[in-house]
């Protein structure tokens, strides 16, 4: 799977401020996970580092094998985490649920959270590979 994270002012946002966004590259659709990563309803770059950190704080007790699961419900979709894979879903049935392999995912949501901490820049582009 092929990323592409960069910054962007949004058409429909009125307020000039840069916002973080995903895409998956070389792919006719993209999968759940690109919609997960964005996943703030409108809250902003901030909330999005808390609850990025705070699953990554997660995700490393799971590796350490001090839990087996965790769900990390954004606003609009979730992951469940465990060792054996991540599924990310959307909380309805209309919608079908993709599978990651657990080490995939940490990869993604640490490039995500590096990406966030990074300084919003229009020519601010990350590429990377999983």
């Amino acid at each position: 799977m092929d990323f592409k994270f960069y910054w962007y002012i949004s058409p429909t946002w009125k307020d000039g401020i840069l916002r973080p966004r995903c895409s998956m590259l070389n792919v006719d659709e993209a999968l759940n996970i690109v919609n997960f990563l964005t996943d703030d309803e409108g809250l902003g770059v901030s909330h999005l580092q808390k609850w990025i950190k705070n699953g990554l704080e997660e995700i490393d007790k799971i590796s350490k094998k001090e839990i087996i699961e965790y769900d990390m419900w954004g606003q609009t979709l979730g992951a469940l985490i465990s060792l054996d894979k991540v599924i990310i879903y959307w909380g309805d049935e209309e919608y079908p649920d993709d599978y990651l392999e657990f080490d995939q995912f940490k990869i993604i949501l640490s490039n995500w959270y590096d990406f966030l901490l990074s300084e919003p820049n229009i020519s601010n582009e990350v590429y990377f590979s999983v």
